[in-house]
């Protein structure tokens, strides 16, 4: 071993320990517990006789493999075991077992002669460890003096119009995005009586989560808090109430931002409760408070319970301002923070317009059509906001939208390569007005592709099934010509939509057998259609030949 930067060394002689069997079970309540881990430790003493327990082996106590609860380690001398939970990304000590006894016994301090299994040494030990369960109690209070503290003679009891559930923690991850999350075990609802007391006895020790309620769901404190074997009290007092204040304005200017003059009066302001699912989507928002904007446009909500508590966010709020028919608003993700004045300002949104109509081509209906609203960059401080929409199987659409000045374009395109056919064009402008309320908008669709229909035949047979791809001739220049495919049906009939220019065609058929040789129908040729064909079509009969399959 060197002694660096004094040119000395020394020998080091180690002692080889084989380690003495430890076997035994480990029962809760005579049951073997859960993810359960004996550990071997012994303390490593570094500079200044500072010592770490180090793990030295350990053992699964309950698997699927080992349904029973039984464990057998190796322990070298001066070790003890420590039994724990498996907890995912933490562990929870269950108990620690010392030996330390002075009598003759499997607790009997462990030795060199011990662990290097001498004869007549006490190498073999079975230990019965028995879990003690954990009881909690404790109050439910109104923190009266704020000294964070139950203090009976002062603090006000809670005992009605509020719930206590506990959970058992039984994992600590991090999900896919990075985020720490709980999951939970056994629940428990946990009765209060009149001075506020409740009590819960004979627990599994480990991570519990105390979750105060009142009637309406809303939590009113969060306490997570390990339960070691024996009595632990924990006290949980209810939230400090919060406000929310700000002003509800127009954003004229479009600067993102409030700027006196944009205030808006007599607007309603609406406080939401918020309840989301386990996948995070909204599935109920119950009404808190409303009220209605001054005529500087302020509002304020005082007293509501908060979102944000012990830097948790626990309870979320929406804000939803409307003043019919020009403006209407929504936000979302609203935490006040206890004992706090949350200070929001809303920038108020326009009623959105309902604009709705039917996409034709000659009278018929065309489903699948992409409606766009684009806004118009010509006009200044324009509302407007893209959205798109599709026609349905009827040809109809609906979408709501901003006030504003739009470009519409409207397009089918067919094919799955890139660029697609384009089929229907048309183009458009619309002004919505604020408080316009709806406004029906027809298209009447533009032909951009010809329709070309033919049959797949082979000396003049129908042959059905077969794949005809349509591609760009290269020889010609400035093709205009767009790639595309069709298959024809089992009576030999295909349909398919090309731009005009000039084609490649190749036809590809089934496999099949004739006096055990393979064959396959091909077909190659050539197809023009020009701008005249949009309005009549083109019929393009492909004639295949057979091909030996090699």
């Amino acid at each position: 071993y060197p002694y660096y930067n004094t040119g000395r060394a020394a020998v080091v002689i180690a002692k080889y320990y084989e380690g003495a069997y430890v076997n035994g079970t480990v029962l809760f309540k005579g049951k073997p517990v859960n993810n359960t881990e004996v550990v071997v430790q012994k303390n490593l003493t570094y500079t200044g006789n500072f010592s770490v327990p180090i793990d030295h082996d350990k053992y699964l106590v309950l698997s699927d493999e080992n349904p029973s609860g039984s464990f057998s380690v190796l322990a070298g001398a001066g070790c003890r075991l420590q039994v724990r939970r498996n907890l995912g990304l933490a562990s929870f000590t269950l108990k620690n077992v010392t030996f330390d006894w002075i009598n003759d016994s499997d607790y009997t301090p462990i030795t060199d002669d011990d662990a290097m299994r001498k004869p007549g040494s006490n190498y073999e030990r079975f230990l019965n460890i028995t879990i003690d369960p954990a009881n909690v109690t404790g109050y439910v209070f109104v923190d009266m003096d704020n000294d964070g503290l139950y203090n009976s003679s002062v603090d006000e009891p809670l005992s009605s119009n509020v719930n206590l559930r506990m959970s058992e923690i039984t994992k600590f991850i991090r999900d896919e995005r990075g985020n720490d999350r709980v999951e939970f075990g056994s629940y428990y609802s946990l009765p209060i009586d009149e001075n506020g007391s409740y009590d819960k006895t004979g627990l599994l020790p480990g991570y519990y989560r105390l979750v105060l309620y009142d009637n309406d769901s809303f939590i009113l404190s969060l306490v997570d808090t390990p339960l070691s074997m024996g009595d632990t009290t924990v006290n949980i007092s209810k939230c400090k109430t919060a406000d929310i204040e700000g002003i509800i304005y127009y954003d004229e200017n479009l600067n993102n931002e409030y700027d006196p003059g944009e205030e808006v009066k007599d607007a309603i302001v609406t406080l939401y409760h918020v309840f989301r699912d386990q996948n995070g989507n909204v599935y109920q928002e119950s009404p808190v408070v409303n009220t209605t904007t001054n005529n500087d446009g302020s509002y304020s909500f005082e007293s509501v319970i908060p979102g944000k508590i012990n830097g948790m966010n626990l309870n979320e709020y929406s804000i939803k301002v409307e003043k019919t028919p020009v403006y209407q608003s929504k936000e979302e993700g609203i935490y006040p923070e206890e004992n706090k004045t949350m200070s929001y300002n809303i920038s108020i949104g326009l009623t959105p317009v309902v604009v709705s109509g039917n996409t034709t081509f000659d009278g018929n209906p065309v489903d699948n059509v992409l409606v766009e609203f684009t806004p118009d960059e010509t006009v200044e401080n324009n509302t407007a906001k893209r959205k798109q929409v599709y026609s349905d199987e009827t040809g109809s659409y609906s979408v709501e939208l901003q006030p504003g000045s739009y470009n519409i374009t409207v397009t089918k395109k067919e094919g799955t390569g890139y660029p697609q056919t384009l089929v229907y064009e048309t183009t458009d402008k619309i002004v919505l007005n604020k408080g316009e309320g709806s406004v029906t908008k027809d298209f009447s669709l533009v032909k951009k592709s010809v329709t070309v229909t033919g049959l797949t035949k082979y000396e003049n047979n129908i042959v059905g099934n077969v794949s005809i791809s349509f591609k760009p001739d290269p020889s010609v220049e400035n093709n205009t010509a767009v790639s595309n495919e069709a298959v024809s049906d089992e009576n030999g009939s295909y349909t398919v939509e090309l731009t005009p220019g000039t084609y490649n065609v190749t036809a590809a058929g089934e496999q099949f057998n004739i006096s055990g040789v393979n064959y396959t129908y091909k077909g190659y040729g050539t197809l023009t259609v020009t701008e005249d064909d949009i309005t009549t079509g083109v019929t393009y009969n492909v004639e295949l030949f057979m091909k030996e399959v090699e």
